[in-house]
């Protein structure tokens, strides 16, 4: 019939939804328009957009590097006034309205076709956010001094940092910005080996370079975590993927503001779940780089090599994987063995920097026995009743994991067990999980990413007013910050986990849990 025609043509050219549209006399009629609806979702996005921009760049001319640099150890406590500065005010209500608005432009894009401005204004903002990002100061950690002091010792001087201190060059000017220079390098040797990359870029004589060079490095990595990413998820949300990643505000705070170098074992974190995906042998090596960084992350290696034989990787793959990963671990730890000396100094490093108290339940419960005073037996049980705990939570998790479930199901709450458990929890340490998170997107995942983000940049403005406004103790700081960070983590560990096992146990129907192919039925 000529008026169905005219009327399915007109649904066709608007790209409207058939139970809107009505017929009136003989001619089709919008009830409303979906190209003034996709407008306006575009104008607001664009709105939020400039607001980001405007937030991240006052944050970067209050904070600017170039300004605080050669100030030892500047914080936001240091501000004039303290905790009665209206900066310090100022800069809590901006990173407030930062999570605020990340959360609302992702709304905004989420399930639509962004218009071509739209499409520019995600990259062009991405890349202006990780510009000033980059720029600011460093203002509630001071850990990348210390990288710059590590890579200075290795490059510079040619000196192996897991052996020799930076104290014995305590006339390098660089000395005063630093701390811990009386212990040997704490991070993997794949740290050592993406230093290399800042240190073959700066000449170690200005310390404004040598930290850009390090925040520059982090932007790349960025990149290349972002492009895996939507290689990971496809084209069809390319654009609010892309968003969610590059406007996420931890990463951008903690991964650009104060640089940390998580963000080296997030990239090849990513590449090996790309590798997983497309069936290549590249992800242990991958894997063994990212957790040889940080070893937080080497548990995720077992959980690779059970996802490849469930999956009924050919034998050879698994053969040249696990050749080449135990190749690119020879290579990254033959330069600083020095016949096995190498160990001491990391262990000496690592436990140094695991003697900080933070927000973990094995960090929380030692400090509290330490201040109550009990005996150093009780308190020498901690650790090792924590890592008894973590490994049936993580033998669990392996043991539930189905062939047909995507990898990060299990690596998620893998990870945020050790964090939780075992390690030190720290906001930066989450930034290999918030990328996790970005492929996932699930429901209850895409409620924790935006709650612990916002609750992450609240932690680092607020603890000023927590350590130094209320007259607590350490641990009653660590506790008021662990209801920031360590309460929502927990509460998505244990949905995770208690989802996890109803869906192993909804899959099994009677073959052996280890047997190749994994569980008949579907995943829950």
């Amino acid at each position: 019939m000529p008026g169905s025609d005219r009327l399915a043509r007109e649904r066709v050219r608007a790209g409207a939804n058939p139970r809107r549209m009505k017929e009136r006399n003989g001619q089709p009629v919008l009830i409303y328009s979906p190209r003034f609806v996709s407008s306006l979702r575009d104008a607001l996005f664009l709105l939020v957009m400039i607001a980001l921009l405007g937030c991240w760049y006052l944050l970067s001319r209050w904070y600017a590097l170039s300004d605080y640099v050669q100030v030892r150890f500047f914080a936001l406590d240091k501000l004039e006034g303290g905790i009665h500065s209206a900066r310090l005010q100022a800069t809590l209500g901006l990173v407030v309205a930062i999570s605020l608005l990340y959360w609302v432009g992702w709304r905004l894009l989420r399930g639509k076709r962004p218009a071509p401005i739209v499409r520019g204004a995600v990259i062009i903002g991405g890349l202006a956010m990780m510009a000033l990002a980059a720029y600011t100061y460093p203002v509630t950690t001071h850990d990348i001094f210390n990288y710059v002091l590590h890579a200075k010792q290795a490059y510079f001087y040619r000196q192996n940092p897991y052996l020799v201190p930076f104290e014995v060059h305590w006339q390098d000017p660089f000395c005063r910005y630093g701390f811990f220079q009386h212990v040997p390098l704490g991070y993997g040797p794949a740290w050592l080996a993406f230093a290399a990359i800042p240190a073959a870029l700066t000449s170690f004589t200005d310390l404004l370079a040598a930290v850009l060079a390090f925040k520059w490095l982090n932007v790349f990595l960025l990149l290349i975590t972002a492009w895996t990413i939507v290689l990971l998820r496809g084209r069809a949300t390319l654009w609010s993927d892309l968003f969610l990643f590059m406007a996420n505000p931890l990463l951008l705070f903690d991964g650009l503001v104060n640089g940390h170098n998580d963000v080296f074992s997030m990239a090849p974190l990513m590449l090996a779940w790309l590798a997983v995906r497309r069936r290549s042998w590249l992800a242990v090596p991958l894997v063994v780089v990212a957790g040889l960084v940080k070893f937080f992350l080497l548990p995720v290696l077992p959980l690779v090599l059970i996802v490849m034989w469930l999956r009924r990787w050919p034998r050879r793959l698994l053969i040249y994987g696990l050749l080449a990963g135990a190749l690119v671990f020879l290579l990254l730890v033959a330069p600083w063995w020095a016949g096995g000396r190498m160990l001491a100094g990391l262990r000496e490093g690592m436990n140094t920097y695991a003697s900080i108290d933070s927000t973990s339940l094995f960090s929380l419960l030692r400090e509290h026995l330490r201040d109550t005073g009990a005996p150093g037996g009780l308190q020498a049980l901690v650790w090792p009743l924590f890592a008894g705990l973590y490994s049936v939570i993580a033998a669990a998790i392996m043991r539930a994991h189905h062939a047909e479930w995507p990898l990060e199901q299990s690596a998620v709450p893998l990870t945020l067990a050790f964090i939780l458990l075992v390690s030190l929890h720290f906001p930066w340490y989450m930034l290999p999980v918030i990328a996790l998170l970005v492929v996932e997107q699930s429901k209850r995942g895409m409620l924790f990413l935006f709650v612990y983000s916002g609750l992450a940049l609240v932690y680092h403005v607020g603890s000023v007013w927590l350590w130094f406004g209320f007259g607590l103790s350490p641990g009653q700081v660590h506790l008021a910050q662990a209801g920031l960070l360590t309460v929502p983590a927990l509460i998505d560990l244990g949905a995770r986990l208690a989802e996890l096992w109803a869906g192993h146990m909804r899959t099994v129907s009677g073959r052996r849990p280890w047997r190749r192919g994994g569980w008949v039925g579907q995943p829950g």
